[in-house]
């Protein structure tokens, strides 16, 4: 059994407060990207994982695969699989490339073995893996808050808009973007900002991590200029980064920044 897995960009990310637990609670837009990497799953004797594509610089036991397939386990009576990623969409860019994985993950094999386990059930269970993980369960444009788990269905139209995504030589940690943050922003700023026309949401539509970030790496907001001298009528950086993505209207002029991974959607 075979299954794209895709990916997402932020519109908009406030961050509200620290939480006890040590998570922030949130609030963003999460908007379903179709740039995908492949995941095939089949039944085997013992279970194996293998990958190809973008090499994944992690142990076996810290891949989100292989955690989705051991967390499914250990609720359900399931046989071995083998277990093939073919990885595309670049990680530690803030695109949540690995939470899809893991939920795409949980997916198949709930197909695969007709667990017949419901939607609402398989969010707490992707929930258990990462705080994007749910969003990738119906992958539907939505508003997530609390700690990014809580999902609300936003039904935001961009047919026929192109989305450029660039994503740098560097990586961002998402617990470092997080200790980076030293102001916490009010609730309702993002829905406000959403609800105005697209061609101010440059002017009113914020991601707090550009704000935190773009000290030390100014190469973020470079490549965010970059995309609005390309013609994008909003650009910003996705969750906690390093990728920057600029939504246009029509097909845009090519950036001239080789070295740089770059994809372009139309959505």
């Amino acid at each position: 059994m075979i299954a794209l897995s895709g990916c997402k960009i932020n519109l908009g990310l406030r961050i509200l407060r620290k939480r006890p637990d040590g998570f922030h609670d949130i609030e963003t837009m999460m908007f379903p990207i179709p740039w995908n990497d492949i995941i095939e799953m089949v039944p085997s004797n013992s279970f194996n994982y293998s990958s190809s594509g973008i090499i994944v610089n992690v142990e076996p036991s810290e891949n989100l695969v292989v955690k989705a397939y051991n967390l499914l386990k250990s609720q359900y009576e399931i046989p071995p699989v083998h277990i093939h990623l073919h990885k595309q969409v670049p990680f530690g860019a803030g695109l949540g490339g690995g939470s899809a994985n893991a939920a795409t993950s949980l997916v198949l094999l709930n197909k695969l073995f007709q667990l017949n386990i419901s939607t609402d059930k398989l969010k707490v269970l992707a929930g258990m893996l990462g705080s994007d993980c749910p969003f990738f369960i119906e992958n539907q444009p939505a508003m997530a808050y609390n700690r990014g788990t809580d999902l609300e269905f936003y039904p935001l139209d961009l047919k026929g808009v192109y989305v450029l995504i660039i994503k740098p030589e560097f990586s961002v940690s998402t617990a470092k973007a997080y200790s980076s943050i030293r102001t916490y922003s009010p609730s309702g700023l993002l829905k406000e900002a959403l609800s105005m026309p697209k061609n101010q949401w440059q002017k009113h539509l914020v991601n707090d991590f550009e704000i935190a970030l773009q000290g030390n790496l100014p190469q973020l907001k470079e490549l965010k200029q970059t995309l609005y001298e390309a013609g994008a009528f909003y650009a910003a950086l996705s969750g906690s980064g390093s990728a920057v993505f600029g939504l246009f209207e029509r097909i845009p002029n090519s950036i001239n920044q080789p070295n740089l991974i770059q994809k372009l959607v139309s959505l």
